[in-house]
């Protein structure tokens, strides 16, 4: 038996990946790219040789159904997105990779009767949120950030309606600002964390005191695991994260301890520019349900997280290049 992870060569998957194939796990790596990220070729060989990397589609019923066939799958789990800029750039294949192929990963399930779908969902289906306390699964949703979000909570209407119509275990996960080696995403603490690994003097007019919840992505991957593995679980949506508010100050302080010499300038309030931040500030998200029902605990935490991170990226200068954006 194995479980796919469909978008499994990408950030998140790839790391869900290496989480389970530690575990004992046979993983099949379902993804339109074929290159192996770091996370995986530098993983140790017994890691590697329980995950088998397969090119496909998630566009492609056929082919889903077929390599779940012949890879005896018996579960999903489904990170694959398309992320913003893309995702407001081109709103359609936002609808087509983060709405229809998850129907198609549900057909799976239903046709082939499998143990459970796992779906990523995002924090920004809850928008902007009166207060900055903790953000439980219950309230109600305003996800008009972007098509990203609209999408993720499309998604997770789609999949809620596959279980109660005809019966598949569906789970959907909403995390925040996931972070970490091979990120394919740009955060403000990506940016500062560049600056000052590069020697670039950062000069921000405002951003410090703004709010968000990080996640580190091993804390994310060791969540996934355990919801994937839970033998019941009393809600469809559980949030996962960081739980906690970061501010860009608290970033810069906690990375000046690695590099002191940085000249990491960064005014007060919110950041203005790029502009989706100030549509996506809510409280910390309320972890109750996912450690109450999914034992979800975190394997390092923020500032762990931070400092593992910037270990990574001193043997892996290359991600350095693009983590830089103008606000």
């Amino acid at each position: 038996m194995s479980v796919l992870i469909a978008g499994g060569l990408g950030f998140i998957g790839s790391h869900i990946c290496v989480a389970m194939a530690k575990e004992g796990d046979d993983v099949v790596a379902f993804d339109l790219n074929s290159r192996l990220p770091p996370t995986i070729s530098r993983a140790p060989e017994e890691i590697i040789d329980r995950i088998h990397p397969v090119s496909g589609s998630l566009d492609e019923l056929a082919r889903i159904l077929s390599v779940a066939k012949e890879f005896d799958v018996e579960g999903i789990i489904q990170p694959a997105a398309l992320l913003p800029p893309a995702s407001e750039e081109t709103p359609t294949e936002a609808l087509k990779t983060n709405v229809a192929a998850l129907a198609n990963t549900c057909e799976t399930a239903r046709l082939l009767d499998l143990k459970r779908i796992i779906y990523m969902s995002s924090q920004g289906v809850y928008g902007v949120t009166e207060t900055l306390d903790p953000v439980k699964e219950d309230v109600v949703l305003d996800p008009t950030a972007g098509m990203y979000h609209i999408t993720k909570y499309m998604g997770e209407l789609m999949g809620s309606q596959y279980s109660k119509q005809y019966g598949i275990d569906f789970m959907a996960i909403r995390t925040s600002m996931v972070f970490g080696p091979s990120q394919n995403f740009v955060y403000p603490l990506n940016h500062i964390v560049a600056s000052a690994m590069k020697g670039v003097t950062l000069d921000w007019p405002d951003g410090g005191d703004h709010p968000l919840d990080y996640t580190y992505v091993e804390d994310l991957a060791w969540g996934i695991l355990h919801a994937y593995r839970a033998p019941s679980h009393r809600h469809q949506i559980y949030n996962m994260s960081g739980g906690k508010l970061v501010t860009n100050n608290d970033i810069r302080a906690l990375v000046l301890r690695h590099f002191p010499e940085a000249k990491l300038n960064i005014g007060p309030g919110l950041i203005t520019n790029p502009p989706l931040y100030k549509k996506i500030i809510t409280g910390p998200l309320d972890l109750t349900r996912a450690k109450t029902d999914l034992q979800f605990t975190h394997k390092f935490g923020f500032e762990d997280g931070l400092s593992k991170y910037i270990g990574y990226l001193k043997q892996a200068n290359e991600e350095l290049a693009g983590m830089l954006w103008s606000a």
